[in-house]
């Protein structure tokens, strides 16, 4: 099943900034497009977290508020076992054990396949118990540059409830300490069977810098920026509420995001490790 995705940058005007080849859409700034420039990677090869071929590899757990730590099978038991979970510690190898991101800028097998797009382009691959590869084809997008670093999160079968929670965004200036965006979600029936809606709805994210703090993780203790984001949004009269904290690191990017989602189950992810 494919999921149509709307992103809605919502500003009273457009914004060029020339010193910096940037565009503000409403609070996400990106790259202005080069069309003179017609190199593969003309907008990833200033990048200084999510390079050109560089891998980030992700542990992850859901966890309802009555139930264990689970992961999510790789195929769907819609009767029995209506969100997919297994059990985190689970051998099986008919789960979906960790995920990574590999940066490739294959535009050409992206949806936005245009001369305008100005997102860095790289796929997700979902990975066995074993690390093998699951061979589930997923590209997405981010955005990094000087001003900002926004990323899409996965979207696989079940991974798709992250589209309700504030994607992982940040303002890397230390000056700035609030922004914001809103997404446009299209009906699926994924989102039908667990907000049973069948017309667009539009969730506002708003993201608040928190400070910094040092959290541990597999490359030693490190001092992040904490963001905070709250979305909002209604479906038929029934108000949605979700939030995600994200801990950005200068030099591993986002190293810890944990979502709280409308139904108050929390969807954890962890940086564990990279090709660096």
């Amino acid at each position: 099943m494919k999921m149509k995705l709307i992103i809605i940058l919502f500003t009273l005007s457009t914004n060029i900034y020339f010193s910096q080849e940037l565009i503000d859409y409403g609070g996400l700034f990106i790259e202005t497009p080069d069309f003179k420039d017609t190199s593969s990677h003309r907008y990833t090869k200033d990048n200084k977290i999510y390079k050109f071929n560089k891998k980030f590899e992700f542990d992850y757990y859901y966890k309802d508020p009555h139930g264990p730590k689970s992961k999510f099978l790789i195929q769907f038991d819609t009767i029995n076992n209506p969100m997919s979970l297994i059990d985190y510690q689970d051998s099986s190898l008919l789960k979906i054990n960790k995920f990574r991101i590999f940066i490739t800028d294959k535009l050409k097998h992206y949806s936005y396949n245009d001369s305008a797009y100005s997102w860095t382009v790289f796929n997700y691959e979902y990975l066995d118990n074993k690390g093998n590869n699951l061979n589930i084809e997923e590209y997405s997008s981010l955005v990094e540059n000087n001003k900002n670093l926004f990323l899409v999160p996965p979207r696989h079968k079940i991974f798709d409830i992250l589209f309700i929670n504030p994607f992982p965004f940040v303002y890397t200036n230390a000056n700035d300490r609030k922004w914001e965006w809103y997404l446009t979600i299209q009906p699926t029936e994924m989102y039908k069977k667990w907000l049973k809606f069948d017309e667009e709805f539009t969730i506002e994210h708003v993201y608040y810098k928190k400070g910094k703090g040092k959290i541990e993780t597999n490359f030693g203790v490190l001092n992040c920026d904490k963001i905070v984001g709250i979305g909002n949004g209604k479906v038929k009269n029934k108000k949605i509420k979700t939030k995600s904290v994200f801990y950005y690191h200068e030099t591993y990017g986002f190293v810890r995001i944990e979502n709280k989602l409308w139904n108050n189950s929390d969807f954890v992810i962890e940086l564990i490790n990279t090709n660096e």
